[in-house]
């Protein structure tokens, strides 16, 4: 007996006739193939569970690319400060 691909889903079905059913859907092998409804759209509409949803693009972390950001000008005029005050204070200690 030959295979006969089932009109209604597709399926193969194997040492059958056309006068029997098929194994996947219940479909006589022999029924002729229902026309499409031609209100019906061709695409089916997605529900909103199948809705594909975009993945988020994460913005990257700011950079500090500036030395002030690095090293904060505060700290910095502080220890010059203290360098000239231990400098004035060494030559002082040398003219005595």
């Amino acid at each position: 007996m030959p295979k006969i691909k089932c009109p209604h889903c597709g399926a193969n079905n194997q040492d059958v006739t056309e006068k029997d059913k098929c194994w996947q859907c219940d479909t006589a092998l022999g029924a002729p193939v229902a026309a499409a409804d031609p209100a019906a759209p061709a695409v089916p509409v997605p529900s909103s569970a199948q809705k594909q949803i975009e993945p988020m693009v994460s913005k990257p972390l700011p950079t500090v690319s500036s030395p002030q950001g690095r090293f904060p000008t505060a700290s910095i005029a502080i220890v010059v400060v203290l360098l000239l005050i231990v400098l004035a204070i060494v030559f002082l200690m040398l003219k005595k």
